[in-house]
């Protein structure tokens, strides 16, 4: 991943301490699209038919978004998502983020996923920065 980043000269700010193993991999990162690769492992399946959690798949999409405004104290407000098959064991799905609308406070990100070139999810997040982290509680006061 860090090849990647230094490729395109970006450092990624946020998200630093998710696993690729739950959320994907960077596989492009620039200041107009974000492409993860996301591989579903074992832990993710629901069911007997090997079928992948959508919240598994909306979490990759939401890093995908993520990525992409890659600012310190961003925080997803809002998602419109349509889930538009499902994802099996083993289906490598890659998510393209892209920049719908911005301004200095607020993103409105694109994502589509695809398996194989077929679109499988899509969805649009809105994505807003504060100047400092929020829901910062501190029970010792």
């Amino acid at each position: 991943m860090e090849d990647i980043l230094e490729q395109h000269n970006l450092e990624l700010s946020v998200c630093n301490a998710l696993k690729p193993d739950l959320c994907g991999r960077i596989a492009k990162l620039t200041e107009e699209e974000a492409i993860i690769i996301f591989n579903p492992t074992k832990q993710m399946i629901s069911d007997e038919s090997n079928l992948i959690h959508s919240g598994f798949i909306f979490s990759a999409a939401n890093y995908a978004a993520m990525c992409l405004v890659n600012q310190p104290n961003a925080l997803t407000i809002k998602s419109e998502v349509q889930f538009l098959a499902p994802i099996e064991f083993e289906q490598e799905i890659i998510f393209l983020a892209t920049i719908k609308q911005s301004n200095n406070r607020k993103y409105e990100i694109f994502v589509k996923g695809t398996l194989l070139d077929i679109k499988i999810f899509e969805a649009l997040f809105h994505i807003s920065l504060f100047d400092k982290q929020l829901f910062r509680l501190n029970f010792k006061e």
